[in-house]
């Protein structure tokens, strides 16, 4: 046999080598490239449902709702299922939702379990293996705010306990007993106002927990800086923000947004001549109203629907204030007020001077090292992916 017979054929086999060489890594970037093509969709899927299960759980009522049928599974769910993990909805179940503690050690987190079952495999069936999994899970938290960016220039007094003349249920219609005109209290008895904190809502508004504002109608009428004797339910006062030069920048500071970040603590002066504001109160309140005119609250369900928007820009950040200090500082000459909360407030419409809306909860943001109030006082939520 010559030499050149004696190596016909021996190509063959550095070829088949290769071949298996070449199947192997086809199989490596194909089949694993799937896999984590799917991976990267089912944490999409699972991502998505947490922060809309949070959302849910935020401002959907009943408020912390961690049953089957509650908002928080219901829409972490309905998220979940919405979304395809290589061309088919994942395996999600009620079962899938939970509710485990936060980071920071609060109970308002909600996690979700996202699995993609019997993903086809290509290459990888030559060594037997002919489908693979995939698991995603995301954690998001409700947490609370206690700031906001765009303010609007009312200093709503907040609720009070009534006593005078006799014990009774607060009603949008109650008045601050507590003051003669000139500030000074009436004895021997007076109605009460006691201030949030984080571990108490006190006598104040607060949209969640036991006899709770949210929905509740509101009607905010301007006071009189003088007369103390005239508090009532909605009662306000003008803001001047810095730099504010008169009715013009109320008008615009009520229409749109006052640029600069409030928060629970903070402080801001009030108008100095309160009755030159009704005209731009109206104006403003109206200007509000028709960037988002399709909006309307439904008292059924407590919610906004008509809305433009994902979140109506008639839902609006108002301070409330402690209206003893109030008091006190203004016969001490100041004309600041301090923040003790920020109530959510959807703005209805102008009745006559007033303004009339809803209370309800609304974004927010949280600042290190600024006070804050308590989960069910806090009108403000912040919504995050935690894990």
């Amino acid at each position: 046999m010559s030499p050149a017979r004696a190596e016909r054929g021996a190509i063959l086999v550095q070829v088949a080598l290769a071949l298996i060489a070449v199947l192997g890594f086809s199989a490596f970037v194909i089949d694993y490239g799937v896999l984590w093509a799917s991976r990267g969709q089912a944490q999409n899927a699972a991502d998505a449902a947490a922060l809309a299960g949070a959302v849910a759980w935020a401002w959907d009522a009943p408020f912390g709702d961690k049953s089957d049928s509650g908002p928080a599974k219901r829409n972490a769910l309905s998220v979940a299922l919405a979304h395809k993990v290589w061309g088919e909805a994942p395996s999600v179940t009620a079962a899938d939702i939970s509710f485990p503690t936060c980071p920071d050690g609060t109970e308002a987190c909600v996690r979700v379990n996202v699995y993609r079952n019997s993903i086809p495999t290509f290459f990888a069936r030559l060594v037997g293996v002919n489908v693979q999994d995939v698991r995603a899970t995301a954690t998001a938290e409700a947490g609370l705010g206690n700031a906001v960016d765009c303010i609007k220039p009312f200093a709503v007094a907040d609720k009070w306990w009534e006593r005078r003349p006799v014990a009774a249920t607060w009603t949008v219609d109650s008045t601050y007993d507590s003051y003669d005109n000139f500030g000074n209290l009436l004895p021997p008895v007076v109605d009460l106002y006691e201030p949030p904190t984080e571990t108490s809502f006190g006598s104040g508004f607060h949209p969640y927990g036991p006899l709770n504002d949210y929905g509740l109608k509101l009607t905010l009428k301007q006071g009189a800086s003088n007369d103390p004797s005239a508090l009532a339910s909605g009662w306000f006062m003008p803001l001047a923000f810095p730099n504010d030069k008169g009715g013009d920048d109320f008008r615009d500071n009520i229409a749109g947004c006052y640029p600069t970040p409030a928060y629970v603590g903070g402080t801001f002066k009030t108008q100095t001549e309160p009755g030159n504001m009704i005209g731009p109160t109206k104006q403003g309140v109206n200007l509000l109203i028709e960037r988002d005119p399709g909006a309307s609250w439904d008292t059924s369900t407590n919610k906004v629907i008509g809305s433009a928007f994902a979140v109506s820009p008639r839902i609006v950040p108002i301070p409330l204030i402690n209206v003893d200090k109030y008091i006190a500082d203004g016969k001490a000459g100041r004309t600041d007020v301090d923040i003790v909360n920020i109530l959510g407030f959807f703005v209805n419409r102008m009745n006559g001077n007033d303004v009339e809306g809803y209370l309800c909860a609304l974004p927010g943001k949280f600042v290190a090292g600024v006070p804050n109030v308590g989960n069910e006082s806090s009108f403000l939520r912040t919504i995050q992916l935690v894990r």
